[in-house]
């Protein structure tokens, strides 16, 4: 049987990943939007788990079946290439400015702020809470604590 034709590919940030009775899964994007991925494409459910549960994008692509979209592929997408295909960077003779560790943290003190600072309606716009996740994934791993997703 040919493999399926990807009609379209799209870029998530897992928020949550979350089965059901039936063996599939639905995954909440940063955006708050829902993609399920069913059962028959269990070996991509391990996949979303690891980015959710490291904050990593993933690359979707959809296929078509009897005029209805699913999720055929998945791969893990945040800009980085694989381990065994990174080179150090070449920087042309510009460096990068430093920032004080001083300075870095009264940035990071500021971002937190404006965060809680923000009125009720603009805390439910897709972007507050995308910045909100960055922000938390970010302050969790400098502190070095690790979250995982609870199965129900």
């Amino acid at each position: 049987m040919p493999e399926p034709k990807i009609e379209r590919y799209e870029v998530i940030t897992p928020d949550s990943v979350v089965g059901d009775d039936y063996g599939n899964i639905v995954v909440t994007t940063s955006t708050g939007d829902e993609v399920r991925v069913n059962k028959k494409h269990e070996h991509l459910h391990e996949l979303l788990h690891e980015a959710n549960e490291n904050g990593r994008a993933v690359k979707l692509g959809y296929a078509v079946y009897m005029n209805k979209e699913y999720v055929h592929t998945a791969e893990l997408f945040d800009g980085k290439p694989p381990v065994e295909k990174q080179t150090e960077p070449i920087t042309a003779g510009v460096q990068k400015p430093q920032v004080a560790p001083q300075e870095l943290g009264m940035w990071w003190k500021e971002a937190g702020e404006t965060l809680r600072a923000l009125s009720p309606e603009l805390k439910q716009h897709p972007m507050y809470i995308e910045l909100k996740n960055a922000y938390l994934r970010k302050m969790f791993s400098v502190l070095g604590v690790e979250m995982k997703h609870k199965e129900d």
